[in-house]
C-alpha cells in the first residue's frame, strides 16, 4: 500500500476540533521546515493524547513520529515509534523498510536480513533494500579491520552534549570541533536537534605534546545559530564552517561560512560564502584540497537526499558547483567529506553497502577519472552512524595515520561523539618457539634481539609457557638472537628482515640442550660393529659444534652406548671407539680437545624412557630401564626397538 492510500493530511485536519487540528499543523510545519526533533514531539503527544480506538491516527502519529526521531538521529525513539506505528496497522509498506533499517543500526535482531527480504516481496527491487541484504551477506568482510586501525572514545574532547565534526591546524597542533555543550541559559534548544546550537571548539598541543581541554573559538565565528564540521584551509589563514539559523518563520537552510585568522588563535567574524545563486540551497560540511584550490561540500538536487559537489575556490560565486557523480553520490545520503591530498577522498554514505546507518568510505581516483571506492572496515565503521573522518597531517612517528571521526555508537541518546584513531604502521614480527632438544616447550627463556643500528641496547623478550616468543622489529636490518634460560645452554640465530613494504613474520625456533641432564644425540650412526662415523652422521655433529661454540664456557662428556648383544668387554671396547670417533670430529671443528672428555659405557646403562619416548612407544612406561630383564619379556618387535634405544651417543655438560 501506498501513502496515497492514506487518510490524507488536509481531510485530518478537517475532521479534528481546531486546537488539535492546529497542533497537526504545527508538527507539519516543524517537519517541512527541518525542525525533526520539534516536530517528533509534537506528533508524540498527539500520538499519546489519541485514544487506542483510533487505530488510523493511533498509526499515523506514530510514524510521523518516528520519521522526525529518524531524522534527527534519534534511533532508540525512532525504533520504538515505528513499532508503535506497526502495533496499530500502519498501512504504508514503507514502514517494513524502516524498521528493518532500525534493526540493522541497533543489532536487537541478528538476522535483520530478514526485514529487508519480506519488503522485498512487497516491492521488489526497492534500492535500499537490496543493500540491506547485500549488507548481511557481506558482514563479515565489513567487520575486518584491514587497515590496523586502533580507535577509541576521544575523551579529551567529548562532553555530556553532541560533539562531531573537527580539522586539524596544517602543524597538527591544535584541533577544531563542533559541540552542544554551550549551557548559557539565554540559548535556547534547537527545534532540530533538541539541544543547545552547535559552536566552535578547539583543543591545543603544549610542548610536551599534552592536549588542554577544549574551549570555545575566540572571536565572531560562534553566535546564536549552529556552527559545525570545521575546516582549516592548508595554509592555516581560513576556517570555513556550517552555519544554519532556526527560524520559526522560515526553512531551516545549512549555509557555508568563511572566517579569516585573527591575531594568536582567534578568528573574525564569519561571513556567508555564495555556492548557489538560490540562497535557499542548503550547502555544508567543507572541506578543502591539500593544494587550497578546490572546496568539496554537501548541498541536494543531486542523485539521492545529499550530494557531494566541488568548485574551484577562485570560482566561487561566479560559476556553478559540480556534483562528483554517480562514481561518489547514490540515492542516499553522503556527507563529510574531506581530502588527503588531491586523489583521495574520505566521505560517509548512507547509500551503500554498510554496517548500518551512515559509514565511512575511502575514493581513490583512477587514472580513468573514475573514483574507486572501498568500505573502512570496523573499528572505523560500525552499526550506527559513523561519519566525519579528518586526519592530523603531523602523525606521530610510530603511526602511519591518526586522527578523529564522529560516531554515535557509545551513547543511547543518539547524540554522536568523537573517536581517535590510530593506523600502526607496517608490522615486521619475528616469532617462534623454545624447546628442549626432546621439543618440549621451554618456558620463561629469555631471548636477545641485537640490531646492527644500536648493538649496545639489545631488545629483549621471554617465551610465554608454551614456549612461544614474538616481538616487532624493523624492516631491513641484521640482528643477532641469543636464547637461554636457566639449566640450559645459549643458542644463536642470525637473520636480516626484508624492507618493510607490507607486513611480514619471521619464524625462528630455538631447541635449547640442557646443562644439567644428557642429551642424545637423535641422528648418529656408524657402520655395522664399527666405530666410523656414516655420512648422515654429520648433520646432529654440526649441530654439536655449534653448541659448543656458542657456550664456550662448557665441556662435555661425550658417552657412547650398546645394546645387550655381544660380551660385555666387546660392548665397552666398541662404545669407547665410537665416543672416540665423535671427539675426533669435533676437534676437527676447532673444539678445544681439553673441553670433550670420551667414555665409552658399553650396555652398562641402559637407557631410561622419557615421556617423550613414551609418546612415541606407548608400549614403554616413562621411567622403564630398558635392561636386558625388560626387554625378553617384550615381542621381538619391540626387542629391536629397545636395542635401538640403547644403542646411542650421548653428550653431558660435566663443567
Amino acid at each position: 500500500m501506498s501513502y496515497k492510500t492514506l487518510l490524507p493530511l488536509a481531510l485530518l485536519l478537517l475532521l479534528l476540533p481546531a486546537c488539535r487540528a492546529m497542533k497537526i499543523k504545527e508538527a507539519e510545519t516543524a517537519y517541512q521546515a527541518g525542525r525533526y526533533t520539534q516536530a517528533a514531539g509534537l506528533y508524540d503527544k498527539l500520538y499519546r493524547s489519541t485514544s487506542r480506538k483510533d487505530i488510523e491516527k493511533k498509526a499515523f502519529f506514530a510514524f510521523k513520529a518516528a520519521e522526525n526521531y529518524r531524522l534527527a538521529r534519534n534511533i532508540q525513539r525512532a525504533q520504538s515509534a515505528y513499532l508503535a506505528a506497526r502495533n496499530y496497522q500502519y498501512p504504508d509498506t514503507i514502514l517494513q523498510l524502516r524498521i528493518a533499517q532500525m534493526q540493522q543500526i541497533t543489532a536487537q535482531n541478528r538476522d535483520w536480513s530478514k526485514g529487508f527480504q519480506e519488503y522485498l516481496s512487497l516491492v521488489p527491487n526497492d534500492y535500499f533494500a537490496l543493500l540491506g541484504v547485500e549488507s548481511f551477506a557481506q558482514i563479515q568482510k565489513l567487520r575486518d579491520n584491514p587497515y590496523r586501525l586502533h580507535v577509541r572514545l576521544a575523551r579529551e574532547l567529548n562532553s555530556s552534549k553532541s560533539d562531531f565534526g573537527g580539522a586539524f591546524t596544517p602543524d597538527g597542533k591544535s584541533f577544531y570541533f563542533s559541540s552542544a555543550r554551550n549551557r548559557n541559559p539565554e540559548l535556547e534548544n534547537s527545534p532540530v536537534t533538541g539541544e543547545k546550537p552547535n559552536d566552535l571548539y578547539y583543543i591545543a598541543q603544549d610542548a610536551q605534546g599534552k592536549w588542554s581541554k577544549a574551549d570555545s573559538v575566540s572571536g565572531g565565528v560562534n553566535t546564536f545559530a549552529d556552527e559545525g564540521m570545521p575546516c582549516i584551509t592548508p595554509d592555516g589563514a581560513s576556517l570555513y564552517y556550517t552555519y544554519a539559523e532556526s527560524d520559526e518563520l522560515y526553512d531551516r537552510t545549512a549555509k557555508i561560512f568563511r572566517s579569516s585568522k585573527s591575531g594568536e588563535g582567534g578568528w573574525s567574524q564569519g561571513s556567508e560564502i555564495k555556492i548557489w545563486e538560490d540562497s535557499l540551497k542548503m550547502a555544508a560540511h567543507p572541506t578543502v584540497s591539500s593544494s587550497g584550490k578546490t572546496l568539496y561540500f554537501v548541498s541536494e538536487g543531486g542523485y539521492g537526499g545529499k550530494d557531494i559537489y566541488t568548485i574551484p575556490v577562485e570560482e566561487i560565486g561566479s560559476s556553478t558547483p559540480t556534483n562528483m557523480g554517480e562514481s561518489i553520490n547514490t540515492r542516499g545520503d553522503e556527507i563529510s567529506p574531506f581530502m588527503v591530498g588531491d586523489s583521495t577522498l574520505y566521505f560517509a554514505s548512507n547509500g551503500r553497502i554498510g554496517l548500518g546507518g551512515y559509514d565511512i568510505y575511502k575514493a581513490e581516483l583512477q587514472s580513468s577519472g573514475e573514483w574507486q571506492v572501498h568500505h573502512l572496515g570496523s573499528p572505523i565503521n560500525s552499526a550506527q552512524d559513523d561519519y566525519g573522518i579528518v586526519f592530523n597531517p603531523v602523525p606521530a612517528k610510530e603511526f602511519l595515520a591518526e586522527g578523529y571521526f564522529s560516531s554515535s555508537r557509545s551513547d543511547a541518546r543518539g547524540y554522536p561523539h568523537l573517536f581517535s584513531f590510530k593506523q600502526y604502521a607496517i608490522v615486521t614480527r619475528l616469532e617462534g618457539y623454545v624447546y628442549d632438544r626432546e621439543e618440549y616447550p621451554i618456558s620463561g627463556a629469555i631471548l636477545r634481539i641485537v640490531s646492527e643500528h644500536s648493538p649496545e641496547d639489545p631488545m629483549m623478550v621471554s617465551s610465554k609457557e608454551d614456549g612461544y616468543y614474538s616481538i616487532d622489529l624493523e624492516g631491513e636490518t641484521n640482528y643477532i638472537i641469543l636464547a637461554g634460560a636457566p639449566n640450559y645452554l645459549n643458542q644463536y640465530a642470525q637473520f636480516r628482515t626484508d624492507p618493510a613494504t607490507e607486513d611480514a613474520t619471521y619464524q625462528v625456533d630455538f631447541q635449547l640442550a640442557s646443562r644439567i641432564r644428557s642429551e642424545v644425540f637423535q641422528d648418529i650412526y656408524y657402520e655395522f660393529d664399527k666405530a666410523t662415523l656414516r655420512e648422515e652422521s654429520l648433520r646432529d655433529l654440526e649441530a654439536m659444534v655449534k653448541i659448543l661454540k656458542e657456550n664456550p664456557d662448557v665441556s662435555v662428556e661425550i658417552s657412547s652406548h650398546a645394546d645387550r648383544k655381544g660380551s660385555d668387554a666387546y660392548n665397552l671396547a666398541l662404545s669407547n671407539r665410537r665416543a672416540q670417533s665423535v671427539i675426533d670430529y669435533l676437534s676437527s671443528q676447532g673444539i678445544a680437545l681439553t673441553r670433550l672428555r670420551p667414555q665409552g659405557y658399553g650396555k652398562s646403562r641402559p637407557r631410561v624412557i622419557t615421556a617423550k619416548l613414551h609418546t612415541l612407544y606407548p608400549e614403554l612406561p616413562e621411567g622403564t630401564n630398558l635392561d636386558e630383564a625388560f626387554i625378553l619379556q617384550q615381542t621381538e618387535e619391540m626387542q629391536a626397538i629397545c636395542d635401538q634405544l640403547n644403542r646411542r651417543t650421548e653428550f653431558t655438560v660435566i663443567e
